[in-house]
């Protein structure tokens, strides 16, 4: 009896899954591109959950993680890029956009990585031997220059005209 109940269940359960994956199928059917906004949601998810893992963790296998960044280039590389087509395709002047658009990406990533890797820093996440912690300094120091050239320039540029 107790196993006629076990595969009763799971014939209901696979009944019930297969009616579920019908369901999906006549969705994506009739608007694939709503099925595919629910999946990029659900990965982007599932994305925030691995890397708060990887923080914590044991050290996943190095083939493993390599195998992982790979997939996550291209697919950001391909969001990016599909990104900067819907972008352009809504401008009047594409070009203009699109480089817009990448530079506005970059800053926001670049604005990202900055706070978390001070926070990383500041609460001792991460040690940097002095001749990294160098390199750094100077790539900052030199964004520290160009920025404060650009903002010169743009405040002669406000003040002559």
């Amino acid at each position: 009896m107790l196993f006629q109940l076990n595969f009763s269940e799971t014939s209901a359960a696979r009944s019930g899954l297969e009616y579920r994956q019908r369901e999906v199928n006549e969705r994506v059917m009739t608007d694939p591109s709503e099925n595919l906004n629910l999946d990029i949601r659900q990965l982007a998810a599932d994305l925030r959950r691995l890397e708060k893992r990887l923080r914590v963790e044991p050290d996943p296998a190095a083939d493993v993680l390599m195998e992982f960044r790979h997939a996550v280039d291209d697919a950001r590389l391909t969001a990016w890029s599909v990104n900067e087509l819907i972008t352009a395709n809504r401008a009047s002047k594409v070009r203009t956009a699109a480089l817009a658009f990448v530079a506005a990406e970059r800053i926001r990533r670049l604005e990202q990585l900055v706070r978390n890797i001070s926070g990383d820093i500041e609460g001792q996440a991460i040690t940097l031997p002095a001749h990294k912690m160098r390199s750094l300094l100077d790539s900052v120091t030199n964004l520290q220059n160009v920025l404060t050239q650009c903002l010169n320039q743009s405040h002669k540029v406000t003040t002559t005209s």
